[in-house]
């Protein structure tokens, strides 16, 4: 069953973080900031099926490149609190050969960023079991031209409306090459209470998660404070919310509740129904 899932990270130097570590793990490669000399090595890493560099026209050969790539917009962000890449981590349909993922993963990039001048790096990852086929998309904030990339960063591809903007384009752009493979899976961005949809989602397990279910291990619950869109922070009891279930065994009870609440409204559209159908009969009766 397709699923939608479209988030995004900015990757930051105050945070400790450099883009060539990402790089290096998204790829599976072998690359080295050549400013500190530190080697990030993940050769060793499965589950990579597809990278490559997506570029704006008539920009430089070394930017397909990718140890240089981001070695040069390390250079270029200087500041302690640099923002150095965004990535986005986005579901692939599992109906779709990774063939067609290839191709569609190229058009929605290179429409929605490449040409808006963005360079693109892209890793399709898939999980063991075929149930996880995603793509990571690392992101310059500087455009390209054929110099190099331009003097100043582009502030609106950092706005909320810019993220909103694309999340709403994914869904449309997976739709559609769902209908062209004859698929009638569909995914929708937006929250099932905008859907009109009346049940509770489930909570996204993870290959981790699944993994560590199978070797028979429960994961306790915990009290977390979560980071708000809005700035504010809110405390989750998840010793309350779930009582102590795995999220397998939370997504199972909810599924038992939603379909308890579809029995329901069926049960109560008959009822109406029935209750209409009599009405009308003692009408038609009355006036005989």
């Amino acid at each position: 069953m397709a699923i939608y899932h479209l988030s995004a990270q900015i990757i930051k130097r105050k945070d400790g973080r450099s883009a060539i570590v990402p790089a290096a793990y998204r790829a599976g490669e072998r690359l080295v900031d050549r400013e500190s000399g530190t080697v990030a090595d993940y050769r060793n890493k499965g589950g990579i099926v597809h990278t490559e560099i997506r570029t704006p026209q008539n920009s430089p050969e070394w930017m397909q490149d990718r140890e240089t790539l981001w070695n040069v917009l390390e250079y270029k962000n200087r500041r302690v609190d640099a923002q150095l890449a965004r990535e986005m981590n986005i579901a692939l349909p599992r109906e779709l050969p990774l063939e067609q993922q290839k191709e569609l993963l190229r058009r929605f990039v290179d429409d929605q960023f490449v040409s808006r001048g963005m360079v693109a790096d892209l890793a399709i990852h898939h999980d063991e079991e075929q149930n996880n086929p995603h793509a990571h998309v690392m992101l310059s904030f500087y455009a390209a031209n054929e110099n190099g990339f331009k003097r100043t960063r582009t502030r609106e591809w950092n706005s909320k409306d810019f993220l909103n903007e694309t999340r709403e384009a994914w869904s449309t752009y997976a739709n559609r090459a769902l209908e062209a493979m004859g698929h009638e899976e569909r995914i929708d961005h937006r929250t099932l209470e905008a859907q009109g949809i009346d049940r509770i989602p489930t909570i996204h397990e993870g290959p981790k998660g699944r993994k560590s279910r199978d070797r028979g291990y429960s994961p306790s619950s915990k009290v977390v404070d979560m980071q708000t869109y809005a700035g504010r922070r809110r405390q989750l009891n998840y010793q309350e919310l779930d009582e102590g279930r795995s999220r397998a065994q939370q997504n199972a009870r909810i599924l038992q509740f939603n379909e308890r609440q579809v029995t329901k409204r069926i049960a109560e559209s008959f009822d109406a129904m029935d209750s209409w159908m009599r009405l009308r009969f003692m009408e038609a009766t009355i006036k005989r």
